[in-house]
């Protein structure tokens, strides 16, 4: 099946042309169609993966930004509880 020679392939090319002829058109849109489909998904898929990618690449700045500058600032210590009971030193009127 490697041998063919070209008379060969010409007869096999115009026998399929027969056969085939009337639909050629239709399986040529149906071709370019599925081809221009296919090519949207890659575009799309390599969207996301260039989003994905500048994301980390900016996750990755920011945690070195922040090795720089050190740690944040601890927030001051919150208040004590209240005292339950507050003696009143107040004079008492009757």
């Amino acid at each position: 099946m490697g041998n063919l020679s070209a008379s060969e392939i010409a007869i096999i090319l115009v026998i399929g042309l027969l056969l085939f002829g009337p639909k050629l058109p239709q399986v040529g849109r149906s071709l370019g169609k599925a081809l221009t489909e296919f090519k949207r998904g890659l575009k799309g898929l390599e969207d996301d993966f260039e989003k994905a990618q500048r994301d980390a690449d900016r996750e990755l700045d920011e945690e070195e930004r922040l090795k720089k500058i050190g740690p944040p600032p601890e927030p001051p210590p919150s208040p004590t509880s209240p005292p339950e009971h507050v003696e009143d030193h107040t004079p008492h009127v009757s």
